[in-house]
């Protein structure tokens, strides 16, 4: 799926609804990759992008009960060996932060 496709659900509103239907990391891993960089296009800043996936990490972990510091050093490649359901729950949070954080943007442009 290419970033203008994913672009193209995020401005549907059926961006949200794709990812609860993916159990996988690989797919959620693509749209993240493109939200992040369709985010970036929209002009949000990396910081704040980068700040939003921090707080996501540390309420995954609280979630999961591990360790917020093991957890932000998880790549998305390593997340699926460590636990599959953990990986997906937090690159679906993950994907919802930067759809909020875009949402955010635009409003307030």
């Amino acid at each position: 799926m290419r970033h203008q496709n994913v672009w193209e659900l995020y401005e549907s509103g059926d961006l949200l609804t794709l990812i609860e239907a993916f159990d996988d990391v690989e797919s959620l891993d693509m749209i993240h990759t493109a939200m992040y960089e369709n985010a970036l296009d929209a002009g949000v800043p990396k910081q704040k992008l980068s700040r939003r996936m921090e707080n996501v990490n540390f309420e995954m972990a609280r979630k999961h009960r591990l360790d917020e510091r093991d957890v932000a050093f998880l790549t998305r490649k390593s997340m699926e060996q460590y636990d599959k359901n953990v990986s997906i729950d937090i690159l679906r949070n993950q994907i919802v932060a930067i759809v909020k954080t875009i949402d955010e943007h635009r409003s307030s442009a």
